[in-house]
């Protein structure tokens, strides 16, 4: 009661949002929120900064991100990068920085976001709100696909469904999250659609200037593209569940005039290669590109492609593809397909792993470019609802549900 007067007496909510380090993708949400949603009062709290060393992982190479992170909204770093630091999803005790429960806990928030527990970090702010009364949202894109077979399924429902049952509401970033939820007893009244997003504006406005044809066409044969041929983009790390050798396995059952386009490094590349060679595929290996420099090649493409297995559950390339306009050729068990893929009019879906689903699937796209029935303005209407406004929307009413607060 004493938070929902203090709100009540502000004229907005105060929300923290933890976060283990500043994250390219969430960084303009953050920015929008504070400049579009005067009800929401926010602060990001930090558990560090990772070097570049650090921001490697999976990159193959060190960098910095070329688009400021923490501008346009308040945030705070608690500590300096350790040397031991890892902050990888997949690494539980990776960091380990006990100190953010108690900075979250000193904002006095009204309520606070803790993306998941599959950090230490994390599930220490987690721990330390309920301990305080003070209510948590979920946002996460974890599904259903991922979970264990056999004997290990029962164990890690239980210990799921407890973990989910320590926060107060949940925010929906897509169908298959949504389903999750549900599945592992979440009240469906406590799920708020706050869809999966990118900056829709910042991928539309970087692509049109490489979209001219005569700059378009310019830029093609500065990468080695024939002008009959059909532009495949993978972009991404090179690592094993992105399934990079698909793309490289479908362009080459696709024919001579499809030419894949790799943007990005990881330790799948020389694999990926080799098949590339053995195959005769034609290939251009472009390496890592800064988030400022992707539009150009989202603009030169002729479609994307994701072949990632269950592990990417979503895929946020797919968002900025399309906000540039550019169809896509997504596995069945990325995160994202049933939202984002609409087949003839998107793009199209396909079975993980078969390449020559894949390569069927490209022909379609190319054909559906051909005949009008995929453009770039069906993909933009498309992702215009994955969008800041939509997810503030149902963060906003999240919000307001844990607090009570109906300002």
């Amino acid at each position: 009661m004493r938070r929902r007067m203090r709100a009540i007496e502000r004229e907005s909510i105060s929300l923290v949002v933890a976060m283990t380090h500043p994250i390219q993708y969430y960084s303009p949400w953050f920015a929008f929120i504070t400049a579009e949603c005067p009800s929401l009062s926010l602060e990001v709290v930090y558990a560090t900064e990772p070097t570049p060393t650090q921001q490697a992982v999976g990159f193959g190479r060190e960098f910095r991100w070329d688009t400021p992170l923490r501008a346009g909204y308040q945030s705070t770093v608690i500590r300096d990068a350790a040397p031991a630091d890892s902050v990888h999803s997949d690494s539980f005790f990776g960091l380990n920085v006990p100190e953010l429960a108690r900075a979250v806990l000193d904002r006095e928030p009204d309520v606070v976001l803790v993306p998941g527990w599959h950090s230490i970090t994390y599930l220490r702010v987690l721990r330390a709100c309920r301990r305080a009364g003070i209510p948590t949202i979920y946002r996460g894109d974890s599904s259903l696909l991922g979970r264990p077979t056999g004997w290990k399924r029962a164990a890690w429902s239980a210990r799921t469904r407890w973990m989910l049952g320590q926060y107060s509401a949940y925010l929906g970033v897509g169908s298959r999250a949504v389903e999750y939820l549900g599945a592992l007893g979440v009240e469906r009244e406590r799920i708020f659609e706050s869809p999966h997003c990118v900056d829709n504006d910042f991928f539309a406005a970087g692509a049109a200037p490489w979209q001219e044809r005569d700059v378009r066409a310019r830029e093609r044969r500065a990468l080695g593209v024939r002008d009959d041929e059909f532009v495949v983009l993978f972009v991404g790390k090179l690592e094993p569940k992105k399934r990079v050798r698909d793309a490289v396995l479908a362009v080459a059952q696709a024919g001579s005039d499809y030419h894949l386009l790799v943007v990005g490094a990881g330790a799948e590349d020389a694999s990926a290669r080799t098949a590339a060679h053995e195959l005769g595929a034609r290939v251009t290996w472009q390496g890592f590109v800064n988030q400022a420099s992707l539009a150009r090649f989202y603009a030169v493409a002729d479609c994307l492609v994701l072949p990632s297995d269950h592990r990417e559950t979503w895929g946020l390339v797919v968002n900025e593809a399309l906000a540039a306009g550019l169809p896509c050729a997504v596995s069945d068990r990325a995160g994202c397909a049933p939202d984002l893929v609409i087949p003839g009019v998107t793009g199209e879906r396909y079975p993980c792993g078969d390449a020559t689903s894949l390569a069927s699937a490209l022909a379609r796209i190319r054909s559906s470019l051909r005949n009008g029935t995929i453009t770039r303005r069906t993909c933009s209407d498309l992702i215009r609802q994955y969008s800041f406004a939509q997810a503030t929307e149902g963060l906003q009413a999240a919000c307001r549900f844990v607090t009570g607060f109906h300002h």
